[in-house]
């Protein structure tokens, strides 16, 4: 068995050395500076008739085989960075990559854990909210049949103390009805009372019902990560002229539509004709130039 720390398959490193690079970057100084003088005459240069036209040709020819020996100089030592970097990123991405397959064997289990507590977390408040919102109802129901009972039992015991008064002459016939009438006016008002006191004593139940919370057991951290895509275009379009028609102007998915320009510029190079590009399509620049 191998000793920890030591690989167990040889790895290649790729060599950093750069064998004559300072005669490379010699070489470089020295394309530069003739290309200086290429520069300054490419922009004194007026382009007038054919002589001149001939002379753009031979800077620019001039240029480019400087550049083609340019990049012949620095193509070994580009390799050489390249092969480097690519041995880097492959490290990195290996790395990155084992990170990322516990991430996809994890978030799944995770995720599908958080549902479940979430939704049994919902199911287990409204079980709390409906008992606490049937409990608070149920004691304004009790508390209204106590207050129409106490309001009968004030009315008969009012009723007695009329007749008793009667009876003993203290009142008239006259004055004992009128005072019958008034008890009984007084209860029905008690018992509007209490009806009211009991509707508004449910709908604070229905309220406060709705503030009971209960806390989750899924741990806080993590981000919640929100995704919306088109999947049928042409009736998303159709919504967007739909929405502009009912409008009579460009609404809220207009800031989804975008123009592919890419293939615009695809349609221009297969068409070859600015012309008849700018007569198809509206709403768009084209043009045409060489390049040398």
């Amino acid at each position: 068995m191998a000793s920890e720390g030591v690989r167990t398959q040889q790895e290649i490193i790729p060599s950093m050395d750069m064998p004559e690079f300072e005669k490379a970057l010699s070489t470089m100084d020295s394309l530069e500076s003739k290309l200086n003088p290429l520069y300054d005459r490419a922009r004194r240069l007026e382009v007038t008739d054919r002589a001149t036209r001939e002379e753009a040709k031979q800077i620019l020819d001039e240029a480019k085989s400087y550049d083609k020996l340019g990049e012949a100089t620095i193509a070994p030592y580009k390799s050489i960075v390249n092969r480097v970097k690519d041995y880097l990123l492959t490290r990195e991405r290996k790395v990155a990559n084992r990170k990322e397959e516990i991430r996809m064997a994890l978030t799944p289990k995770m995720n599908q854990y958080d549902r479940a507590e979430e939704a049994a977390t919902l199911a287990e408040q409204k079980r709390v909210q409906d008992a606490l919102e049937a409990s608070l109802k149920r004691q304004a129901e009790e508390r209204r049949l106590a207050d129409e009972l106490a309001a009968k039992e004030l009315r008969t015991k009012r009723v007695a103390e009329i007749r008793s008064d009667l009876k003993a002459g203290r009142i008239n016939k006259r004055q004992s009805e009128k005072l019958l009438r008034e008890a009984g006016a007084f209860q029905e008002a008690a018992l509007a009372q209490a009806a009211a006191e009991a509707d508004e004593a449910t709908q604070r139940a229905t309220e406060t019902a709705k503030n009971v919370t209960v806390e989750s057991n899924v741990p806080s951290g993590g981000r919640r990560n929100y995704h919306a895509a088109c999947i049928d275009e042409d009736l998303f379009l159709l919504a967007f002229c739909a929405e502009y028609v009912a409008l009579g102007r460009f609404g809220e998915l207009r800031k989804f539509v975008k123009v592919n320009n890419q293939a615009l510029g695809e349609e221009a190079r297969d068409m070859k004709n600015t012309k008849k590009m700018l007569e198809k399509y509206a709403g768009i620049s084209a043009s045409d130039d060489k390049s040398f």
